[in-house]
């Protein structure tokens, strides 16, 4: 018996994940848009309808993978007919909910790397998302269900929504919709609300126009968390 390592084979399988995850996965250029591009900065998906060049690292690879990853585990604990649900609100917005347990409530598998406990931890884009599902379902409750990647330790956060809340949304959601369309129909994006907490991971930020502003905004919070880690060490 024998067993070595296979450079050449690791590297054939690596080429084809990114090839998956990044090459192929071309974003669409249809007009509806996803959940997951009316969270977080709204210039993203702005990029996306006029056909901005974007690039996706093998970082970013890695956090689709494992985000997968959770959202395929969690389904895989439901029965079939509550799996992967699609979801649309008023032919403006459409998701792929994880998992709709019992047909009344959604429920969203994230995976992190961190230990996430507290409700002020979550990633607001998260929350978001949730709400979306929510509001497309007319859902009173939904899950946030966390994996963490390293202690495979699971987390849950029980999100309730009140028929104004979900009224509220929907209309907030549309407002969205249309501003971030209509900026993509003029080819202007300046009204547009960018969100700096994101800049590390966009794929878009190579060409997006708004690039400049954000980066700086950007290193502008990154400066505050390191003083804030600073003051926390002095501290102890």
């Amino acid at each position: 018996m024998k067993i070595e390592y296979d450079a050449e084979k690791s590297k054939e399988i690596s080429e084809k994940m990114y090839s998956k995850w990044a090459r192929d996965r071309k974003p669409p250029r249809g007009e509806m848009l996803h959940s997951t591009d009316v969270v977080g900065c709204e210039v993203a998906p702005y990029n996306r309808l006029t056909g901005c060049e974007y690039y996706v690292t093998r970082k970013a690879i890695g956090f689709m993978v494992f985000g997968t990853v959770s959202g395929k585990i969690l389904a895989s604990l439901y029965p079939k007919e509550e799996r992967e649900f699609t979801a649309v609100l008023e032919d403006l917005v459409e998701g792929h909910i994880d998992v709709f347990e019992k047909l009344k409530f959604p429920l969203e598998g994230k995976s992190s790397r961190k230990r996430i406990f507290r409700v002020n931890d979550l990633p607001q884009s998260w929350v978001e998302q949730i709400m979306n599902y929510m509001t497309m379902k007319n859902a009173d409750v939904g899950w946030i269900v966390i994996l963490n990647v390293f202690s495979i330790q699971i987390c849950a956060f029980r999100i309730e929504m009140t028929g104004q809340d979900r009224l509220d949304w929907a209309i907030y959601l549309a407002d969205k919709v249309n501003r971030i369309k209509d900026s993509a129909k003029n080819h202007d994006p300046s009204k547009l609300r960018i969100n700096p907490e994101d800049y590390g991971n966009c794929r878009y930020k190579e060409h997006c126009s708004r690039r400049q502003e954000c980066h700086s905004k950007w290193l502008e919070l990154e400066r505050k968390k390191a003083l804030n880690m600073a003051k926390k060490k002095t501290n102890k």
